[in-house]
């Protein structure tokens, strides 16, 4: 809600942050022992006093990230720290409050709960990344209508303070609602995107803007890739039949000389059928083939 002043305080909180080089973790801090003196003037009744130390406890507040963000000191650990001072600030504040008896401590006890939830609702849906700068009662919002009530509460009623203060608790809760359904709203655009253009395998042509794959691509990806491999394969592992040839440019598998000789030791030992003309092959034949394997190439 705030969002349109941002420029505007930038340009007041750059000159301070340029002069105030400083570790912006000791800024923040310090702003949580501004809100402790708010409770504790709130405990005793100082409405004004509280509301004016609520002011400087915000203005710290927004500092430190204007410090971190100019000397370029921004870090994971800032943020944390930030994040968790702000929650103690909120609930130190409700208890100095509910210790002055401008509301009753159920109503105390459901502000401290709204503010924490309309900050965890942000956080969480920031960790799944969407984005969740929405709703009415950010905590800047929250501090002001404080600030506000107790001004009021100061130069009119006390009862006027306690009417803002559950008019604040109702006001969170809402802002709890709007978060929760800006999540849901992104949520729910993001599934209907992808159901209007699912993930598919397909054969057909592919539009521009589609976002299906295209499986016969894949297909002859998969077939230069076999080509790849066979040919690698075949380098190694050449089929019988190529290897059964007699040019010269071929060497022998095995001496000539060697196989008669190893043939005829089997006739002389372990052949015991048929000899001569009957016998199943001739020993003096010289012109059977000989199993030649190609001579392999450098």
């Amino acid at each position: 809600m705030l969002g349109s002043l941002r420029p505007f305080l930038t340009k007041i909180l750059n000159p301070i942050a340029k002069r105030l080089n400083v570790n912006p973790n000791i800024l923040t801090v310090i702003s949580p022992f501004f809100a402790l003196a708010a409770a504790i003037f709130f405990a005793k009744g100082y409405l004004r006093e509280a509301a004016i130390v609520i002011l400087f406890s915000g203005f710290f507040d927004v500092l430190d990230g204007a410090v971190a963000r100019y000397h370029n000191r921004t870090t994971d650990f800032g943020a944390f720290l930030d994040s968790t001072m702000d929650r103690f600030s909120d609930a130190i504040i409700i208890i100095g409050i509910a210790f002055g008896k401008y509301c009753t401590w159920f109503i105390a006890v459901l502000l401290v709960h709204s503010a924490i939830t309309v900050s965890y609702v942000k956080a969480r849906a920031e960790s799944k990344g969407i984005q969740c700068d929405v709703g009415i009662a950010e905590r800047a919002v929250r501090l002001i209508i404080i600030m506000v009530g107790a001004i009021v509460g100061y130069y009119y009623k006390q009862l006027y303070f306690t009417y803002i203060l559950i008019f604040l608790m109702f006001l969170s809760y809402f802002t709890v609602g709007q978060r929760v359904y800006h999540v849901w709203k992104v949520t729910e655009e993001e599934k209907n995107r992808f159901s209007k253009h699912p993930v598919t395998l397909s054969k057909g042509n592919k539009k521009e803007d589609d976002s299906s794959i295209d499986l016969k691509k894949l297909d002859e990806m998969d077939k230069e890739e076999s080509k790849k491999i066979n040919s690698l394969k075949n380098i190694d592992d050449e089929p019988l039949e190529r290897d059964i040839v007699s040019d010269d440019e071929f060497e022998s598998l095995f001496d000539e000389e060697d196989i008669k000789k190893d043939n005829g030791l089997r006739l002389n030992y372990e052949y015991d059928g048929p000899k001569g003309e009957d016998a199943p092959f001739d020993l003096d034949n010289s012109n059977k083939k000989i199993i030649r394997r190609k001579k392999r190439q450098d």
